[in-house]
């Protein structure tokens, strides 16, 4: 069919685009990818470990002789995380390819199915991203649910390997015992997040600050590596806490600057030492239940995160072989996973909009 023929060739100049359209709907990739934590790694899980502590004990020797204790100690502890694939197929009705004549009246129709179905998916992954729970623009939670997410108090029964529950406890370190990346959690063996709640927007400039720099402590930080938590994301009513409160301590001239040079205050940031508070639109704290419908913030530490795709956000080209449809049809797929390297680099501070 010309149309086909047609439709595929506006394609081959628009699928570049089309593909880095995910990383731009979605922050989160976005950040991760100038983080360079975005790789091509293919395996049939992610498997990786967690020290509780030291294998072995050394021994004083104070009068020349003494017996050095050989016994070891098994301290490792290992997590596993499964990759999702996800798959849409994207029809262009036929009729409405009929109705066009020539290349120039293609362009808009190639654009408008495939550029409409990725927008809405990219959104639907980041509020996924944050929330556990997707809008369903382009794809219902329960097709998401084989990534992993934020929101510990959702759960998924989908059976991929360690995404059954999200990375953020609201609890106390030594209360966490649920599993994340299949593995329980445990304060003997550091596989926990740090939490806390602001009982007020007095203090929660304070109680943030706080767990950044105990986030901070379990970071170890190596040579061009990430000193602990560099990005906050919180709930807009919470940054506009931060914001009214104009802390010359933690708001920075430079950070203020991104907000007058684009003229556009959604692309605003603040300053806590050395990590960035964004207000993340799709962090919606009606998704979630107690002291963090108060308002929440994230802190999380790009360095002990990763996206590995075994395959990138690809389109097809469309194609004419569905025999009981009246559509060509493109598939736009993905595989991949993605997992955290530790938990204790990690934070959230609820009740962070509270008066």
């Amino acid at each position: 069919m010309a149309g086909v023929d047609v439709a595929n060739s506006v394609l081959y100049e628009l699928r570049e685009p089309f593909q880095l359209a995910f990383e731009q709907y979605s922050p989160l990739h976005t950040l991760l990818k100038s983080k360079g934590k975005v790789s091509t790694e293919k395996a049939r899980f992610i498997e990786s470990g967690v020290m509780g502590g030291s294998s072995a004990q050394a021994t004083g020797i104070y009068n020349g002789v003494g017996t050095l204790n050989t016994t070891r100690v098994e301290q490792s502890h290992n997590y596993q995380v499964g990759p999702h694939r996800l798959v849409s197929a994207i029809a262009i009705p036929k009729s409405e390819m009929l109705l066009t004549s020539g290349r120039a009246a293609t362009v808009p129709l190639v654009k408008k199915y495939p550029q409409a179905h990725i927008a809405g998916l990219a959104n639907d992954f980041d509020a996924y991203f944050f929330t556990g729970i997707s809008p369903g623009f382009s794809v219902q939670t329960s097709e998401l649910q084989g990534w992993n997410h934020l929101n510990g108090q959702r759960t998924s029964a989908k059976g991929v390997l360690g995404v059954a529950n999200g990375l953020f406890r609201f609890e106390a370190p030594a209360s966490q015992t649920v599993a994340f990346q299949n593995l329980a959690r445990s304060s003997s063996y550091y596989w926990y997040n740090g939490y806390a709640e602001s009982a007020s927007a007095a203090v929660v400039s304070a109680v943030v600050k706080k767990q950044q720099r105990v986030a901070g402590r379990f970071a170890m930080p190596q040579k061009g590596g990430s000193k602990g938590p560099d990005v906050i994301f919180c709930d807009d009513d919470t940054y506009a806490v931060f914001e009214e409160r104009k802390d010359s301590q933690i708001r920075l001239t430079k950070v203020q600057q991104v907000t007058d040079e684009t003229g556009n205050p959604a692309v605003s940031e603040i300053a806590i030492n050395n990590a960035k508070l964004m207000a993340a639109q799709n962090l919606d704290i009606t998704k979630f239940t107690g002291a963090a419908a108060s308002g929440i913030c994230m802190g999380l530490t790009t360095a002990d995160m990763q996206w590995d795709w075994i395959q990138a956000p690809t389109m097809s080209d469309f194609d004419d072989r569905v025999a009981n449809e009246d559509n060509v049809i493109a598939k736009y797929e993905m595989m991949g996973t993605f997992w955290f390297k530790r938990l204790t680099t990690h934070f959230t501070v609820v009740g962070t909009a509270r008066s």
